[in-house]
């Protein structure tokens, strides 16, 4: 039996929290001496709600984290295909959408411009005393 299982220290959520630091000094060792998987199995026999903690590089290829939108994938006209963090919550009245990829600078110079009221003439004379 571990030595910490009867600590004073550790006996509610509140202590665990208060000396969360002399835990994790009890706990990481132990952690250390089986695989990821090898832990999980175990937690599972045991009917423990466990999941491993995934990196960056491990959500990006994680296939529910793709169906569930918590990650997608956007074309960027420069760099093509990338993959992007997507809306965690889901909403059933209002679902949530990506938003493109920011424009490239100066890409709606001309429209904006235009609709502000300048001329064709005057854009291209701001153009060319490069001011936009």
């Amino acid at each position: 039996m571990p030595e910490f299982i009867d600590d004073e220290r550790f006996n509610d959520g509140y202590r665990r929290y208060q000396n969360s630091a002399a835990l994790v000094d009890l706990v990481a060792p132990r952690l250390r001496t089986r695989t990821t998987a090898e832990w999980i199995d175990t937690f599972v026999r045991l009917d423990i709600l466990a999941a491993p903690v995934q990196s960056y590089d491990d959500i990006l290829h994680d296939l529910q984290a793709r169906e569930n939108g918590y990650v997608v994938t956007v074309d960027d006209p420069n760099r093509g295909p990338i993959d992007i963090v997507g809306c965690p919550i889901q909403l059933s009245e209002t679902p949530a959408t990506v938003k493109p990829i920011a424009p490239e600078l100066g890409q709606h110079t001309e429209e904006v411009l235009s609709q502000a009221g300048y001329t064709w003439e005057q854009i291209r004379d701001l153009s060319a005393k490069a001011i936009v």
